[in-house]
């Protein structure tokens, strides 16, 4: 995420986002990174209909959103599209006056669908002919073959979609693009996406009575790499529960991790790609390298020794509580340092946390690369215009109008409110949180389905605990490459 807003101007523009219709409220509204666009006084409205569009009349005609609602895990809900009402909850009523001034504005009604399982209405939807939907938002893993299989229009090709405006991300759209075209992508709009972008939580007062060093200055010392998290990790493991066992569910450990997954943004934190783009904008597999193979190493021995670190899937079976919640019993119990999480996770720990607890990135290759990097995980969300829409111009037109009205309202509530600020306690947050948003990672291969390469970093490696990866990828590469060459033929033969 490209824009990087400062909190105090966060305020400034949430005081305009969240007064009464018509007012007179000062605001900055911003654009690109910590800048202000104007000095001058703008009403609320002036504040939210920042692009680029032509006065439009659209009669009053819905716009009809798909997303996902899960019946278990709400943080896998779609939460920035619509609301019925206001109700003191700083994005929730975000969302409420943007969509309501955007309605007014453009005579228009915003409206949702929410479903576990929105690849499957899409798919019926296509299936059938049926114009349902105007906009959908799918899950990572999902879109892919929805994308192949032509359920979505070209947004290249799409009236008054402008990806030079900053409230597009160019670096997602060159991660998803496929054969010079885009389907699906990302913008100040949708917020599942940064809710589902990794970061690392830890604990501030442990890492004192540890002595370490500050975590936080060594990363900004650009010294944060995955070697030096290793030290810290590796003599923390303990047997509490006094089973004459290490790795048991109420031992402590140096590091906990929600699921498998976090292997993967583990390995992707060192800047290694498991496919890259020719010059033609066609993917080529280019994850067997000798980068890639060090980082494997490195992860495995951060993450696989069961006897200082904890992935929640290998408690499957193995507690009366749920598994899923097994590395965050163990953080909030101060049994362990440090746990990966998500932006969305900072609720919970602003909750649960007896302790001072922080932020930080993931870990470097080294001291030389230049930036740190993060993995948007398989419930993050992208969005496409479903080809059934009656009047893509009109998608198109909505979806420009809610991602650039999105910045300076519902992605300001979102993340420098309502993480840097509501749920954090201390400024370096908002700081670690920038580093992380300015290096989220699309993985093209999780996302197209192509072979089994995704699950080789997701599943194969972490619950082996061992490293497989040069065999298990000659086993893999074959079936990869028939997969890539007929996803390219698929793209290319499309007819929108």
């Amino acid at each position: 995420m490209k824009r990087i807003l400062t909190a105090a101007l966060a305020y400034l523009t949430l005081a305009a986002a969240l007064s009464s219709c018509g007012g007179d409220t000062a605001v900055t509204p911003t654009d690109t990174v910590g800048d202000a666009v104007s000095q001058s006084e703008v009403t609320e409205t002036e504040a939210v209909l920042r692009a680029d569009l032509p006065d439009k009349d659209w009669g009053g005609r819905t716009f009809m959103v798909l997303g996902r609602e899960h019946p278990t895990y709400t943080q896998f809900n779609n939460f920035e599209v619509w609301t019925e009402k206001e109700v003191g909850e700083v994005v929730n009523d975000a969302v409420f006056r943007r969509n309501s001034i955007i309605e007014e504005t453009y005579n228009v009604e915003i409206a949702q669908v929410l479903d576990e399982f929105p690849e499957k209405l899409l798919q019926q939807s296509a299936n059938a002919g049926d114009h349902l939907y105007d906009l959908a938002f799918i899950g990572l893993s999902n879109i892919g073959p929805c994308i192949q299989n032509g359920y979505f229009y070209n947004l290249d090709d799409v009236e008054y979609i402008d990806f030079s405006k900053p409230w597009w991300n160019p670096e997602v759209n060159e991660a998803v693009s496929m054969c010079g075209r885009l389907y699906a992508t990302t913008s100040d709009f949708s917020l599942l996406d940064k809710s589902r972008a990794y970061i690392m939580l830890y604990n501030i007062d442990l890492a004192e009575r540890l002595e370490l060093p500050d975590l936080v200055q060594t990363v900004r010392d650009g010294k944060w790499t995955v070697d030096v998290m290793l030290s810290y990790v590796k003599d923390l493991g303990g047997d509490l529960d006094g089973d004459g066992k290490m790795g048991g569910e109420f031992d402590s450990f140096g590091l906990v991790m929600d699921s498998y997954n976090s292997f993967m943004t583990f390995v992707y934190g060192m800047d290694v790609q498991s496919v890259t783009k020719d010059k033609d904008d066609k993917p080529v597999i280019t994850m067997n390298n000798d980068r890639m193979v060090n980082a494997v190493e490195r992860v495995v021995e951060l993450t696989c020794d069961t006897s200082y670190a904890l992935f929640c899937d290998d408690f499957m079976d193995k507690t009366t509580e749920d598994f899923w919640g097994t590395s965050g019993r163990a953080f909030y119990a101060e049994r362990a340092l440090f746990m990966t999480g998500f932006p969305h996770s900072l609720k919970g720990a602003s909750e649960k946390a007896e302790f001072d607890f922080g932020v930080l990135p993931m870990p470097k290759y080294d001291e030389a690369q230049e930036k740190h990097y993060t993995y948007a995980d398989i419930f993050c969300m992208l969005m496409g215009i479903p080809v059934t829409s009656a009047e893509p111009e009109f998608s198109g037109f909505m979806l420009e109008a809610l991602s650039a009205a999105s910045t300076n309202t519902t992605l300001t509530a979102y993340y420098d409110v309502s993480c840097k600020t509501k749920y954090s306690y201390n400024p370096e947050t908002g700081e670690m949180l920038d580093l992380i948003f300015d290096g989220i990672y699309y993985d093209p291969a999780m996302i197209y389905s192509i072979g089994r390469l995704s699950e080789l970093l997701s599943v194969d490696l972490p619950k082996k605990k061992s490293n497989i990866f040069v065999s298990q990828y000659t086993k893999y590469e074959k079936g990869a490459q028939r997969a890539l060459d007929k996803l390219v033929e698929a793209i290319e033969n499309l007819e929108h």
